[in-house]
C-alpha cells in the first residue's frame, strides 16, 4: 500500500493517516524536551588546582553558576579557567564515574 494513499477504508490506510497526524505533535514535544534538557547544566567533578582539592561545578554552557570551593556556592570569585575541558582533563578523576557519589546539596542542579 502507498503511504499517500486516499483509500481509507482498510486499517493501514488509517494506521498510517493517525501516525502523521500526530508526528508533528510528538516532534515538537521532544524538541521541548531536549532544549530543557540543555538549559539545565550540568554539575562536574573534577580537581581544582587553584582550590587545591576535589570540587563540584555547576556549569550552563560555558558558564560557571555555582562552585563548592566557594561559600556560598554561588559567589564564585576565582580565574575560572574550569571552563576549559583541556584544565579539567589534566587530572585523572579521584573515582570512575560509576562510583561517584550523587552532587551536593551546595551545588543545585
Amino acid at each position: 500500500m502507498d503511504m499517500l494513499s486516499t483509500d481509507w477504508t482498510d486499517s493501514g490506510g488509517r494506521l498510517a493517516f493517525i501516525a502523521w497526524l500526530f508526528m508533528p505533535i510528538l516532534v515538537m514535544m521532544l524538541a521541548m524536551m531536549w532544549a530543557e534538557w540543555r538549559r539545565a547544566g550540568r554539575v562536574r567533578r573534577f580537581r581544582c588546582r587553584d582550590a587545591g582539592r576535589e570540587v563540584e561545578v555547576w556549569f550552563i554552557g560555558s558558564e560557571v553558576r555555582a562552585c563548592s570551593a566557594f561559600e556560598p556556592s554561588g559567589a564564585v570569585a576565582c580565574r575560572r579557567a574550569c571552563r576549559n575541558a583541556a584544565y579539567r582533563r589534566q587530572w585523572e578523576p579521584a573515582l570512575s564515574r560509576l562510583f561517584r557519589r550523587p552532587p551536593t546539596s551546595g551545588v543545585a542542579a
